[in-house]
């Protein structure tokens, strides 16, 4: 299937498009042909008013892709620290793993994105969890994470 006028709203930033679709019984998680959500396809695209509208209206945010990559884990692989923090205030699945087994805070120091870093270790991301296949803490992102996390001030 491709994507449907959802998927498109979030592609063409339309927000109030997203939320009129939404309110007229549009299905707010239906997957398009790369098996990505309208959610997943907004956070990609870095649009954060159509995240936040599809939010807002009940899209489940815990919906991975084809690579089990959630939306949280694509704003960490992206950097996006807006949407990592938007996702943070709704999502409890900080430390989940996807496929290639990283978790969010894994794919966030990995690119070097402190401030991705700092809103999932504040929202209770284990900073100690090596990736999936269990390679020695030399090979994880665990020591970048400590460095990045040290570095910040943990104010709000």
């Amino acid at each position: 299937m491709g994507n449907t006028p959802l998927h498109q709203a979030c592609l063409n930033e339309r927000p109030k498009v997203v939320l009129a679709l939404s309110a007229s019984g549009a299905d707010i998680d239906a997957r398009n042909y790369a098996w990505n959500t309208p959610l997943l396809v907004a956070v990609h695209a870095g649009n954060i008013a159509c995240a936040r509208a599809l939010l807002s209206a009940g899209a489940r945010y815990d919906l991975p892709d084809e690579d089990g990559n959630t939306p949280l884990h694509i704003a960490c692989a992206n950097g996006d620290h807006a949407i990592v923090h938007l996702l943070c205030t709704v999502s409890m699945g900080v430390d989940i793993f996807n496929l290639a087994g990283f978790t969010p805070l894994h794919l966030a120091a990995k690119g070097g994105y402190a401030k991705c870093v700092r809103y999932l270790l504040l929202a209770g991301a284990d900073p100690q969890l090596p990736n999936k296949a269990d390679q020695p803490r030399r090979f994880s992102y665990a020591s970048p994470i400590i460095c990045i996390a040290r570095s910040l001030e943990f104010s709000n």
